[in-house]
């Protein structure tokens, strides 16, 4: 981040929300130049996504700035539309947008219908971000507040 090159799609995920939250707003810093960053970001969440929305969101070019930036929290809860939208998109992701993907740690000790689909869900993200080359830094939030 400090040479300003980045990743086109990062994906943050884990239970940790301070840890996700801080390295999410580090990465919002060095994209985002303070002055146009009201114009240059963008923050969608999973459940209240829709398919135009964030297709709006990435296809909108940046403002006075060389990139922008747009954030999808809680990737897991997108639905059907709105997740075909953004595996669209990542196929080939623009050159001036930075997406960062925030999602929950997949509870695979669950066996409702809802988690295991949650977890599929994380697997094809991943996938579908490194066969697209788009991110390969792809942190993990394991760590625990009460593990540090």
């Amino acid at each position: 981040m400090r040479d300003r090159s980045f990743e086109r799609v990062y994906y943050f995920k884990g239970d940790d929300d301070f840890l996700k939250e801080s390295t999410s707003r580090e990465l919002m810093d060095a994209v985002l130049d303070p002055a146009t960053r009201d114009f240059n970001l963008e923050v969608l969440r999973g459940d209240e996504a829709t398919a135009e929305g964030l297709d709006t969101a990435v296809s909108t070019p940046p403002m006075f700035a060389e990139r922008r930036m747009v954030v999808v929290r809680e990737v897991s809860d997108l639905r059907k539309d709105v997740r075909a939208a953004l595996d669209r998109y990542l196929k080939q992701p623009a050159p001036d947008v930075v997406l960062l993907l925030v999602d929950q740690e997949a509870k695979t000790k669950s066996t409702s219908f809802k988690s295991r689909v949650r977890g599929s869900l994380v697997a094809e993200i991943r996938a579908e971000i490194a066969a697209a080359g788009a991110g390969t830094k792809i942190p993990e939030f394991k760590l625990t507040t009460r593990n540090r």
